[in-house]
């Protein structure tokens, strides 16, 4: 439970910068990829420069999709198409770029061998 008040919790964080509760307001940027396509950079690097809506993702997989970055993925893409999906993830104008952060963590964690939500859980968010 106290995971999903977390979710809550970032939902009214996004939504006060002007954005729907998984972020909307924020937008991609150029560091953002550069980051997240550098395999050098250690996990814990890494984490702390987790933005909001990439932190909601995370908790998103691992509350809704049993942990599977694959599911998720599926999920977004079907949305994405028009297709069946199984939540509808409030995501509004940015689905892509979800999308994309759901790529490059997933694409991340397999090359490190890492899990990005248990790091999180290690540095104490009270929310993974």
């Amino acid at each position: 439970m106290a995971r999903m008040e977390r979710l809550g919790q970032l939902d009214g964080n996004a939504r006060a910068k002007g954005g729907n509760e998984f972020g909307a307001g924020e937008s991609a940027d150029a560091g953002e990829a550069d980051r997240a396509e550098r395999s050098d950079i250690n996990p814990e690097e890494y984490v702390a420069g987790i933005k909001e809506h990439e932190k909601v993702l995370i908790l998103v997989k691992e509350e809704l999709y049993g942990g599977s970055w694959a599911r998720l993925e599926a999920d977004l893409q079907a949305r994405l198409a028009g297709k069946p999906y199984l939540f509808k993830i409030k995501t509004g104008r940015v689905l892509q770029r979800d999308l994309d952060a759901v790529r490059r963590m997933r694409k991340y964690e397999e090359e490190k061998g890492c899990d990005l939500a248990k790091i999180l859980r290690e540095k104490g968010d009270p929310g993974i």
